[in-house]
Formats: structure tokens, C-alpha cells, sequence
């Protein structure tokens, strides 16, 4: 059995090559299950493979998770020296008929 929980994490401002890693890290420390979240420009992806006429504009973390524990990854955003910029984790919990929103900084 399975209780998968969907994530989307918005981050606002430049980004550079440290913050995936930092995200990732709550997956590689014991804090969950998985490969972690993926970037959705990320060269492994076609360019452009979502919709729409325009490039993306925002830093757009994804990932789909069994048993993810939301406060802890949550916890674990908070702590990042990055948090001074603007950031969001929206999920939705295999249950749930929404999405949720949380600021992040």
C-alpha cells in the first residue's frame, strides 16, 4: 500500500547549482524515501516539454512521494541560507481533493 503525496516547490530569485542539492539532501539524510525532487529545466528534459508559447520563468522543483513527512521537509527548507528569498512548497497528499500552499521564508 502506498500514500503518495505530490510537491511542487517555487522558489523566487536567481538560483544557483547548490540549491537542488540542499533540497535533495533531506531525502539522502534518512527524512524520506526516493530519488528527490527534479528540476523541471533540467537538461535531462527536452527544452520546453510543458506547455505553452513562452519559456518558464520561476525555479520549479517536482517530485511525487510515499509517506512523505511534509513537516519535516518543510523544517528542513527552512533551515537553508537561500530562504531569504521567496519560496513556496505546494502539495496535495493522495487523500486530499486540493492542493495546499506553505511559505516557505
Amino acid at each position: 500500500m502506498s500514500l503518495v503525496t505530490n510537491v511542487i516547490i517555487v522558489a523566487s530569485g536567481s538560483i544557483n547549482e547548490t540549491l537542488l542539492p540542499f533540497i535533495n539532501e533531506y531525502f539522502t539524510k534518512g527524512g524520506g524515501y526516493g530519488r528527490g525532487f527534479s528540476d523541471i529545466n533540467s537538461d535531462d528534459l527536452p527544452d520546453g516539454w510543458y506547455g505553452g508559447d513562452k519559456w518558464l520563468e520561476a525555479n520549479i522543483f517536482i517530485g511525487a512521494f510515499n509517506y512523505l513527512r511534509i513537516d519535516e521537509l518543510v523544517a528542513h527548507l527552512r533551515s537553508a541560507d537561500w530562504c531569504d528569498n521567496y519560496c513556496q512548497l505546494i502539495y496535495k497528499g493522495q487523500e486530499d481533493s486540493r492542493f495546499k500552499i506553505i511559505d516557505i521564508s
